[in-house]
């Protein structure tokens, strides 16, 4: 393991994705995932899922 703080286990083997939106977009992003329950993390795999699924290719995000 490298660098000063450890790895959740939840993020082994994973890269992260960064992507810079509007803050309204932003704000939208933080309310649903307020209003469903769900962190945002979670809805954003949703979104790269249904990118790979529009592609044909396998939703493995």
């Amino acid at each position: 393991m490298s660098g000063k703080y450890p790895k959740a286990s939840t993020r082994e083997g994973k890269r992260v994705v960064t992507a810079y939106v509007s803050p309204e977009a932003f704000r939208q992003l933080k309310r649903i995932a307020a209003d469903e329950d769900m962190q945002q993390q979670d809805l954003l795999l949703e979104g790269l899922n249904a990118v790979f699924e529009k592609r044909g290719l396998s939703r493995i995000a």
